[in-house]
């Protein structure tokens, strides 16, 4: 019996045996009904955290298994104890004890009578179950977990709290096991404002799994200043590709469909690279032979690669036989999960279509969890003393009218960080600090002469790119102001 409406049948069936009236009329048994509520309830439960309900552990899609941290609530299995949480961890089904735990944690189970922890300002009951969180009581925003070591290893034994603003980590107060593991992370999206002037380094050892991807930390990059400013027990990668176009930025994110065909519809065994033939958007624009981007077609891992011009794709290692791909074939980035992380977005400097940017930026944006993303403006090149897009000229219109798009779009989660280096409004020490008050500096002549001039100050700027100081300035402006507020830190 999988689904609700086969219970209420069995319930008030006819006969005693459904369908064969010799068998004699049916009377309803109380127990039988009952047992339909906790089903309801568990199955509700499990919407209202954005979880999807399946009835067994044959029914949760298998074929191609969803990507890592998708969540699954199963709740009529005929093994009592697959009824419970499910994610999705190193590509296969797997019990979430973190989720499981943590609501078990806030919502029960109750205690002896008399037990009862204080209740929450807000009315929220205590954890009668549990003496830490009769000990603490839970209310208002706040709400006690007691699970010890998640599989990923992180202790979750402490109370939580979330902020109650819209951004809040998460809503419903409830943090699974996959979402405190993405808590302290950061990921950067973008083009040479992320990039910095140094290479990539370090590239993933296995592209197959695709496992945070890459990461740079070269001095005076604004993620690298960001690290520092939130301190050792944050992470940050930086997937800045300088020059790189803002389509290609969205395509690796996995946040607009790359379909491809691939010479002779088929990838050969391991070890052998094929040709692609035709692409969509290519993730690896311009070419960079150490960037890999690993993901899957029909449910089969490959990775493309694209060292001199020519994007080229092959298959994971131990695939004894080829992969049929059909022409414009779907390819799923593998983002291993970096949608849970704060993603620090930068598009557009490569780019002035502003009905291209409202679409990218708004996909991009649907693909982040928990609404944890902030998009960074964009900005004129030049100074007063080397003039090159000053006001009024065609580049500094489209930069302006895609931060205007920007501010209607996110308006919460929106950095103008070419303001905020100039101290224009809000950045002017009324609503938010400037970066000269973030970073203890006082305007000189020459970036006085920069701002009358339409262009980022010369202590922040060399007339291209941000330099140490504005990098870090912006990074400090972020993690002390923009993410507390948000939130999320």
């Amino acid at each position: 019996m999988g689904t609700f409406s086969d219970k209420f049948g069995e319930a008030w069936r006819d006969y005693n045996t459904d369908g064969v009236p010799a068998t004699g009329p049916y009377e309803p048994e109380k127990s039988v009904i009952r047992a339909i509520g906790p089903a309801l309830d568990t199955s509700f439960g499990a919407l209202t955290l954005g979880v999807t309900p399946y009835a067994t552990v044959a029914d949760l899609p298998h074929s191609p298994v969803p990507s890592d941290g998708t969540q699954a609530r199963v709740f009529d299995d005929p093994t009592p104890t697959n009824n419970t949480f499910w994610i999705v961890l190193d590509g296969a089904w797997a019990i979430d004890t973190g989720l499981a735990n943590s609501i078990r944690g806030a919502t029960g189970p109750t205690g002896p009578t008399g037990a009862t922890g204080a209740t929450g300002a807000t009315g929220a009951k205590g954890d009668t179950g549990d003496a830490s969180a009769r000990d603490a009581g839970v209310g208002g925003n706040e709400i006690m977990t007691d699970v010890g070591l998640a599989p990923n290893g992180l202790d979750l034994r402490k109370l939580e709290r979330f902020s109650a603003r819209r951004n809040a980590f998460i809503a419903t107060d409830i943090m699974t096991a996959t979402q405190a593991k993405w808590k302290n992370v950061v990921v950067g999206w973008g083009h040479s404002g992320l990039a910095g002037t140094s290479a990539i380094n370090n590239p993933i050892t296995d592209p197959y799994i695709s496992e945070r991807m890459f990461n740079t930390l070269a001095q005076g990059q604004i993620l690298n200043q960001l690290l520092v400013s939130l301190g050792n027990d944050w992470e940050v990668y930086n997937h800045g590709i300088s020059t790189q176009p803002a389509a290609s930025i969205a395509a690796r994110m996995g946040a607009i469909p790359i379909r491809l065909t691939v010479t002779g519809n088929s990838v050969p065994a391991s070890g052998t690279t094929a040709n692609v033939t035709a692409i969509s958007v290519n993730p690896i624009n311009p070419a960079n032979g150490q960037i890999v981007v690993s993901g899957t077609i029909n449910g089969s891992k490959v990775r493309l690669t694209n060292p001199s011009g020519t994007v080229r794709i092959e298959q994971a290692p131990g695939a004894g036989s080829a992969l049929a791909v059909p022409a414009g074939s779907l390819f799923i980035p593998a983002t291993a999960g970096l949608e849970n992380a704060i993603n620090v977005i930068w598009l557009d400097r490569n780019g002035n279509d502003i009905n291209a940017m409202r679409y990218l930026a708004g996909r991009m944006a649907a693909k982040v969890r928990g609404g944890r993303y902030v998009f960074l403006g964009d900005w004129n090149i030049g100074l007063a003393a080397a003039p090159s897009e000053p006001p009024g000229s065609g580049n500094y219109i489209a930069m302006d009218n895609i931060n205007i798009a920007y501010r209607q779009m996110f308006p919460l989660n929106f950095f103008d960080f070419r303001a905020f280096l100039r101290g224009d409004y809000p950045y002017n020490d009324t609503v938010q600090p400037s970066a000269f008050t973030v970073m203890g500096l006082t305007p000189t002549s020459t970036d006085n002469a920069d701002i009358a001039a339409g262009y980022i100050p010369t202590v922040f700027f060399d007339g291209g790119h941000p330099i140490d100081a504005g990098y870090t300035a912006c990074a400090r402006f972020l993690a002390n102001y923009f993410f507390v507020e948000q939130g999320w830190v």
